[in-house]
């Protein structure tokens, strides 16, 4: 009985749970997504990948700032640069360059740091962010890792969570050779971002 509420509070819980606001996003406004090689797509036409997807959608300028094969310990530095070169009014994060180690916790401790620290950063300079889960188990079980849900909670910013967990499983949207997006599944992920920005009301 006791398991029994528990489930029920949790489904309450979240069945109420709206996506932060963030301010509306103006027709000048600069958009930033950063990421490593899943927002780089080194394997696709530069229009092909999602910040030049998200750009055409939304007329608003969107700098794909992804670097294939980078590390979260290597973005972590990249981070306040990107914010005082480019001066966006949203970051987009999409960063999957760190593993979640099952024995390792003061590992999962620094890649929890690390994400802070990049959250904090953008929180202080009154920069909007989008988070983007991006999944961590081997197929049958694609899903994000947990800490993404609690890092948005604890910063009050919009996440998606699920997004990349129907894209990456399913063999008509990812390119064979290199493991990543093809271009229809780089537009659902655009689909995506702009589904959690109207939700966020950043766009009506």
């Amino acid at each position: 009985m006791r398991n029994l509420l528990m489930i029920l509070s949790f489904l309450i819980i979240t069945g109420c749970s709206k996506t932060p606001s963030l301010p509306m996003l103006t027709e000048d406004a600069k958009i930033v997504a950063f990421g490593d090689e899943l927002t780089a797509a080194p394997h696709l036409m530069a229009e092909q990948t999602y910040p030049a997807l998200l750009a055409k959608q939304l007329k608003r300028s969107v700098i794909n700032a992804g670097v294939t094969g980078e590390t979260l310990a290597q973005a972590v530095k990249r981070f306040p640069q990107m914010l005082e070169t480019e001066k966006p009014a949203l970051v987009i994060i999409c960063h999957g360059g760190y593993a979640i180690d099952p024995i390792n916790e003061a590992a999962n401790t620094q890649t929890l740091e690390y994400f802070r620290q990049m959250l904090g950063l953008a929180r202080a300079k009154k920069i909007s962010v989008v988070l983007i889960g991006i999944p961590e188990k081997q197929p049958p079980h694609f899903a994000p890792a947990d800490f993404y849900k609690r890092l948005a909670r604890a910063f009050e910013i919009p996440y998606h969570g699920a997004i990349l967990s129907k894209i990456l499983p399913e063999l008509q949207m990812m390119d064979a050779e290199q493991h990543l997006p093809n271009p229809q599944g780089y537009q659902l992920l655009t689909d995506g971002i702009i589904e959690i920005l109207k939700e966020s009301k950043a766009i009506p």
